[in-house]
């Protein structure tokens, strides 16, 4: 079973109204909340660059909001964007896979909403093919 990265990492965030802490303790009943709602985002820094290839969020289940999944090595100002995601109501724990990157900070940012920005759980895991046995019958 894969690891995930995110969980109980040292994380911050552009604001918090509920403790941003919330969004990566491994429990869906928590949430982090900002103060405000578009631009808002969360980050976690996974200790030191990790490889991931799948990331898993669960949003307020009841409002629409459009974010991306951004990251980045030092810290800095540049972020490179690894998943945009469009304006829309994600009502369960919803996956996105893409092909491998390593990073160490890794950030959540909304991008368009009318809503206090919501995050319930975050992860990001390394999800490597298992490898079968085949029989092949001619």
């Amino acid at each position: 079973m894969a690891t995930n990265l995110a969980l109980n990492q040292s994380c911050t965030a552009s604001s918090q109204y509920a403790a941003k802490e919330r969004a990566n303790d491994g429990n869906y009943g928590t949430t982090w909340i900002a103060s405000g709602n578009n631009n808002q985002w969360w980050r976690v820094d996974l200790g030191s660059q990790k490889t991931f290839n799948t990331w898993k969020i669960q949003i307020h289940p009841s409002v629409g909001f459009s974010f991306v999944l951004e990251a980045n090595n030092d810290d800095g100002v540049s972020w490179g964007l690894i998943v945009t995601v469009p304006h829309a109501v994600y009502s369960t724990l919803t996956t996105f896979n893409f092909v491998a990157v390593t990073y160490r900070y890794v950030r959540v940012r909304f991008t368009d909403n009318a809503n206090w920005s919501h995050i319930y759980e975050c992860e990001l895991y390394n999800i490597t093919a298992s490898k079968g046995l085949f029989t092949f019958i001619w």
